[in-house]
């Protein structure tokens, strides 16, 4: 029987430490009157239900292919990303089938680049653990707080 609980104990203490944590750093001050921002187009079901929760909380999407402006002579050239959003998006996550049906996240990466300055301004993460197995709109909802403190 005791080795029943310590064993139940065990694994218990060892599944909590391998779920993953949600990191956020702040970098630099953000803009909270321009909730513009440059996404990539496409994606699968994970990034549309993002995108679209966007959109809901009043964020202005654009798709942009990092336009790149060179201006200069020859012997001084300069190129920046020119853009219509004050910020850019980058985003990377990792989705795996479940075996109850649907696509659970286990890990994601998510940045924000304010396009004038070319700073990050925030980077979130949640790294890779077996025990992450979130639905999309559960990962969604762990993302968007900071998003939704733009307000």
């Amino acid at each position: 029987m005791n080795k029943t609980i310590l064993s139940l104990i065990t694994f218990t203490l060892f599944f909590i430490g391998c779920t993953g944590k949600v990191m956020v750093a702040e970098y630099y001050p953000v803009d909270k009157t321009d909730k513009s921002i440059t996404i990539s187009a496409g994606g699968d079901y994970f990034f549309t239900l993002f995108k679209k929760t966007l959109l809901n909380d009043g964020w202005d999407l654009q798709v942009d292919a990092n336009s790149l402006l060179t201006q200069g002579s020859n012997a001084s050239q300069e190129t920046t990303i020119k853009s219509k959003t004050k910020y850019r998006l980058y985003m990377k996550w990792r989705t795996m089938p479940d075996l109850f049906g649907g696509d659970k996240v286990h890990a994601y990466q998510v940045s924000v680049v304010d396009n004038r300055t070319g700073k990050e301004v925030m980077s979130m993460s949640k790294s890779y653990s077996p025990a992450n197995k979130v639905s999309a709109e559960d990962t969604i909802e762990e993302i968007m707080p900071w998003f939704r403190g733009l307000k």
